[in-house]
C-alpha cells in the first residue's frame, strides 16, 4: 500500500529525501508525490541545486591553535566555576557581609512580637546551644543582640 503525501508534509521530508534518510516506503510516497505535484517538485528541484552548491564547497581550514584553545576551555569547564581571577575571594566574602548587614539593619526581620515563629525559632536555637559561644563582634552576637533588642 502507498502512502499519500500532502503538500506540508512532502515540504517536510524533502531534505531527508535528498539525502536517502527516509525509510523505503516513504522514500517511495515523496517520489510519486514529486511526479504528480509541480509545485513540489519546483521546492525539491531548488532545494537539491542548494545542496549540490554546498557540498561543492571545500571546507574551510581551521585557523593555527584552534585545537588547543577548545580543549583548553573544555578542561577549564570540567574543572567547575571559579570565581574571576581578578577580584580576590575576600572582596566577595566582605560585599556578602555589607549586603546581609544591610538587609538586617533595615529591618528586613520581622520583630519577635510580630511573628512567633522567630521567638519559637530564637529558643529553639539557645536550646541547641548552636552559636555558644559568641565571639564580640561576630554575626551570631550581632543576630542575637538584634533579637533581644528589637528596638535598637
Amino acid at each position: 500500500m502507498q502512502e499519500h503525501l500532502s503538500c506540508l508534509s512532502c515540504k517536510r521530508r524533502l531534505s531527508a529525501y535528498i539525502d536517502g534518510e527516509l525509510a523505503p516506503a516513504l522514500m517511495t510516497a515523496v517520489k510519486a508525490h514529486l511526479a504528480s505535484c509541480p509545485a513540489c517538485r519546483l521546492e525539491y528541484d531548488a532545494l537539491r541545486a542548494v545542496m549540490e552548491v554546498l557540498y561543492a564547497q571545500e571546507a574551510p581550514e581551521p585557523r593555527r591553535g584552534l585545537d588547543a584553545t577548545v580543549m583548553d576551555k573544555i578542561t577549564r569547564e570540567e574543572r567547575g566555576y571559579r570565581l574571576p581571577q581578578f577580584i580576590p575571594v575576600p572582596v566577595y566574602a566582605a560585599a556578602f557581609g555589607l549586603f546581609v548587614g544591610v538587609f538586617l539593619a533595615n529591618g528586613a526581620l520581622p520583630q519577635r512580637a510580630d511573628n512567633p515563629m522567630i521567638a519559637a525559632d530564637d529558643g529553639i536555637m539557645q536550646a541547641m546551644d548552636v552559636f555558644s559561644p559568641s565571639p564580640q563582634g561576630s554575626f551570631s552576637n550581632a543576630y542575637f543582640t538584634m533579637l533581644h533588642n528589637p528596638g535598637r
